[in-house]
């Protein structure tokens, strides 16, 4: 994982298999947001982790996601761990 600074800049150097590559910006770190992991343990399953800043813990928090067609919608608290939010 990244930890950015704020008031730092980022850039990501993405490599492309036909040995070409771009240097891409990255947005500008800031020190109140959320930082939203996704992982897929399993084929039909995925986890979804929402890491908070401290200013921002006590928010109620929506969740939409869209696959094939499909939204799948979640809304309201999930279990907090520290600055961790599980749904």
């Amino acid at each position: 994982m990244l930890r950015t600074q704020a008031g730092k800049t980022y850039q990501a150097q993405v490599n492309f298999p036909d040995g070409s590559t771009k240097i891409i910006a990255l947005p500008k770190a800031i020190d109140e947001g959320y930082i939203l992991g996704v992982y897929q343990p399993g084929k039909d399953s995925l986890l979804v982790r929402i890491y908070a800043s401290p200013a921002m813990q006590q928010s109620t928090l929506g969740l939409v996601a869209h696959t094939g067609g499909k939204c799948f919608c979640f809304s309201g608290k999930g279990n907090r761990t520290g600055n961790v939010y599980l749904a």
